[in-house]
């Protein structure tokens, strides 16, 4: 016998092992180097603290956005660059949207309401430093609810709110 092969008596993965979660007797291809937690036992438990602590996640993913915004930029102008049709089709797509999103029976005043908003935001931001978005109250796509393109469901926030905010909508019961 080689000096390298192990008798199979002695041969880890001719063993089972046991999975500290489940308790079953899994195969040592089930588990990950040096985990006690089968495969299966471990996705679960993923899935379980990112649906438990979305807020948080979205802060964290907020805050190393901004600290490496320089970074993401040059990226994401790099992607662009390297995929010109996919970033048109997005491009497009995003103003399809908006497009479709803004109802027709808006006026010029509320156009005008919509082009202040953009303005404030942009002075605030220039006045403090502090980078501002302009956000749509309910999202344009949400996943229980969208908004319209309107003055009265635009806001302005810090970016870094926004950034966390994401495509999410809280209602608040009596209000909206």
């Amino acid at each position: 016998m080689p000096n390298n092969v192990l008798p199979r008596s002695m041969d880890p993965a001719a063993t089972p092992k046991l999975c500290s979660k489940c308790g079953e007797s899994k195969d040592y291809s089930s588990f990950r180097m040096g985990r006690t937690k089968c495969k299966e036992c471990a996705k679960l438990d993923r899935v379980a603290y990112t649906s438990n602590n979305k807020v948080r996640l979205r802060k964290i993913r907020a805050d190393r956005y901004i600290l490496n915004r320089e970074t993401n930029i040059a990226t994401a102008k790099q992607w662009a660059k390297d995929n010109k049709e996919r970033a048109a089709f997005n491009a497009a797509r995003k103003r399809a949207r908006k497009l479709k999103a803004t109802p027709n029976w808006l006026t010029d005043l509320d156009f005008q309401k919509m082009q202040m908003l953009y303005n404030i935001s942009a002075l605030v931001q220039k006045q403090t430093g502090v980078k501002m978005h302009v956000d749509h109250i309910i999202p344009l796509q949400g996943k229980n609810v969208s908004g319209f393109h309107m003055p009265e469901n635009l806001t302005i926030l810090k970016a870094t709110d926004n950034i966390s905010k994401s495509n999410s909508f809280e209602p608040i019961w009596g209000i909206i």
